[in-house]
């Protein structure tokens, strides 16, 4: 009997002692849970600033170290990027655009131009950035690589959070990774590509205004640049930037036989 009640007795302390971890355990999951679920809220504003378009045309301003310019930016959503620089009464002196699979570089006060597949100069960034990407850095929205962000996206991405804001990072290869750092507002404060954990691209957002859509876009943004392949840093810095949706872009790679071909490193020699 009392070898009987030694038993029961054990198996009372297990029982009691499973019970209360259980509750133990519930007291650390729920905190988890709200945060997860904050997360979650937060992710969901991220995704109501994703603009949807198919076109968009930029107006602003640029300056890049000493040099600056009035400038117009053309996209077509996924497609083409052009950037013309007017410093002079509305004349166009240099162009850069970008298509899916080209980059021109078209120097007007020199009559150069530069032509180079947009693989030469991808293989400078971190695998899978490309036009699309671009865009989206651009407009200020966070993005996952040749992708669209859902809801089931959530857990692509590593969260950290302060009080004031939250950071999403995510992997894009085995030595690259882009952060991006969103208020808790989901609106997108700066996004920083890393490579062999080292910044070597970063836009920091630092004012706004809202668009025709009645969501904030950046109205200025501060460019920072150190990719040693390249072997040059640069800083820049778009100003006065407003968006206007849909308007009629025609893709425009139309070269005048008059302008020297020289490479690119050749062209952007000349300022930097």
């Amino acid at each position: 009997m009392k070898i009987r009640y030694k038993h029961i007795y054990i198996l009372l302390l297990l029982i009691v002692f499973l019970v209360s971890s259980c509750r133990t355990t519930d007291e650390i999951s729920i905190p988890e849970q709200e945060t997860k679920k904050s997360e979650l809220l937060i992710f969901e504003k991220i995704i109501e600033q994703q603009p949807q378009f198919s076109t968009a045309t930029t107006k602003c301003n640029v300056a890049i170290d000493k040099l600056s310019s009035k400038a117009q930016i053309k996209m077509i959503n996924g497609e083409y990027i052009q950037i013309s620089l007017t410093p002079l009464l509305g004349i166009e002196v240099f162009r850069i655009t970008m298509t899916q699979d080209s980059i021109y570089v078209i120097d007007k006060i020199n009559s150069q131009v530069a032509e180079e597949p947009l693989a030469s100069v991808k293989k400078y960034l971190p695998q899978g950035v490309g036009i699309k990407e671009l865009q989206k850095i651009i407009l200020g929205v966070p993005f996952l690589v040749a992708d669209t962000l859902t809801n089931n996206k959530y857990k692509k991405f590593e969260w950290n959070r302060t009080p004031e804001t939250v950071q999403m990072q995510s992997v894009l290869d085995k030595s690259a990774s882009i952060m991006f750092s969103n208020n808790l507002e989901g609106v997108l404060q700066s996004t920083t590509i890393e490579y062999n954990a080292k910044p070597i691209v970063e836009f920091q957002y630092t004012s706004y205004k809202p668009d025709a859509q009645a969501k904030l876009r950046p109205s200025q943004i501060k460019v920072w640049s150190n990719i040693p392949q390249l072997g040059m840093s640069i800083s820049a810095t778009i100003s006065g930037m407003s968006v206007e949706w849909n308007k009629r872009v025609v893709k425009d790679t139309k070269i005048s036989s008059r302008y020297k071909r020289v490479s690119l490193s050749q062209l952007l020699g000349n300022y930097f």
